[in-house]
C-alpha cells in the first residue's frame, strides 16, 4: 500500500488497499498475453479495443439503462465504470454475480487518465460483500 514495490509491469500506480495494489503479471487468466515484448497488458490491442474504446463501453452503457440525461450529467463516471467492467469480462470471462476480483492497478490509471473525474474523486475496489448498500440503491 502507498509503494509500487509489489509492481512486476512497470506501469502501476500506488493504490490505498492491498486488494486494489496488483499488478496485471499476476493475473493468471491473462498470462498467455506476456510473451514477446509484452510486459503490460496496458499494451495489449485486443485488451484496448475492447476496454477502452467509446464505442464498445457505449454499448455496455446502453445495456445498463442508464440514461441520457445520467449519461450526460456523469459521462466519464459512467464510462469508466463501463471500462472496468469490459476488462473485468475480458479478462476473466464471466464473473458470477457478487464475485468481484480487483483490476490491476495499471488498468486503473490508464482507465482513469482516459475517463478522469474533476474532482479526482474515485471509489476504489469494493469486495461484494463490502459494497455500501445505499450505493446498489443508487448505482443506474
Amino acid at each position: 500500500m502507498g509503494n509500487t514495490a509489489w509492481c512486476k509491469c512497470g506501469k502501476c500506480i500506488p493504490m490505498p488497499t492491498r486488494d486494489e495494489s496488483c499488478c496485471c503479471t499476476e493475473i493468471q487468466d491473462v498470462a498467455h498475453y506476456f510473451e514477446g515484448d509484452v510486459i503490460c497488458i496496458t499494451t495489449v490491442d485486443d485488451m484496448l479495443d475492447m476496454c477502452m474504446e467509446e464505442n464498445r463501453l457505449d454499448f455496455i452503457r446502453c445495456s445498463c439503462r442508464y440514461s441520457r440525461a445520467a449519461y450526460s450529467r456523469d459521462r466519464n463516471r459512467i464510462l469508466r465504470k463501463a471500462s472496468y467492467q469490459a476488462f473485468s469480462t475480458w479478462a476473466h470471462s464471466y464473473l458470477e454475480l457478487g464475485n468481484r476480483i480487483p483490476i490491476p492497478s495499471c488498468m486503473v490509471d490508464l482507465i482513469r487518465k482516459k475517463f478522469p473525474d474533476n474532482q479526482q474523486h474515485y471509489v476504489g475496489f469494493f469486495w461484494s460483500s463490502d459494497y455500501p448498500a445505499i450505493d446498489m440503491a443508487f448505482d443506474f
